[in-house]
């Protein structure tokens, strides 16, 4: 993931090196390779607001990712196509893009893992999808049917405690964009719902693994 504080002149140096990397793989028809520098490529034009590129540069690392099979590559263009939907207000194909990455993720990758799980959540609470489009959902299965009318907005909740909790073991602070996404979207629930019974599913979320966020969202 590339630093968010890196100037224009740096994004564009970072660019050159990358597409060389790109001719260098192709020369070598290093699939595997060439998908990355795609994804990686696809990244940098869109910190540098050229969008339709990067879009194109994504989809690209993307179909050749599943060509190859390349679930690491797939996941990794998946989490951006569906940040970048989430941005643009599309919160279906966000929501489908997330779902599909989380599920190709190897989730050693925790960071990658923790953004996606971030995302989604807000995604889904901006969509009022969390739970309902799922069935049954990890806070229903546990047998806490008490709030099922919030069902909802308590998973999307407990899903951001179990990706605060991740950050902090990892020690790894949220990029500023990110957070202007959180801003964006939780202030308006958390007075809905009330800070109270927002920290409680908070809290309540900080107990799940890595592996209980994921099978909250995937079917």
């Amino acid at each position: 993931m590339l630093h968010e504080d890196y100037s224009e002149e740096r994004f564009r140096y970072a660019a050159a090196l990358v597409e060389e990397s790109l001719e260098i793989n192709q020369a070598l028809d290093n699939k595997v390779g060439i998908a990355k520098a795609f994804n990686v490529l696809g990244e940098i034009r869109h910190e540098l607001a050229e969008y339709p590129q990067a879009q194109r540069l994504i989809e690209d690392g993307l179909s050749l990712a599943r060509l190859i099979g390349s679930r690491g590559e797939e996941g990794v263009a998946l989490g951006y196509l569906g940040a970048w939907a989430l941005d643009l207000g599309d919160y279906p194909r966000a929501i489908t893009c997330l779902r599909e990455c989380l599920a190709a993720l190897d989730l050693s990758d925790v960071s990658r893992t923790v953004e996606i799980l971030e995302v989604y959540t807000l995604t889904a609470v901006a969509e009022d999808q969390v739970g309902v489009k799922h069935g049954t959902t990890l806070v229903a299965e546990r047998g806490d049917s008490s709030r099922a009318q919030d069902q909802e907005s308590e998973l999307a909740i407990g899903l951001l405690g179990a990706a605060e909790e991740l950050r902090a073991k990892q020690a790894a602070p949220r990029v500023r964009k990110q957070q202007r996404r959180m801003d964006r979207t939780l202030p308006a629930l958390r007075a809905e719902l009330g800070g109270t019974t927002f920290e409680a599913w908070l809290a309540q979320g900080r107990s799940w693994s890595i592996e209980d966020a994921r099978a909250a969202i995937l079917p």
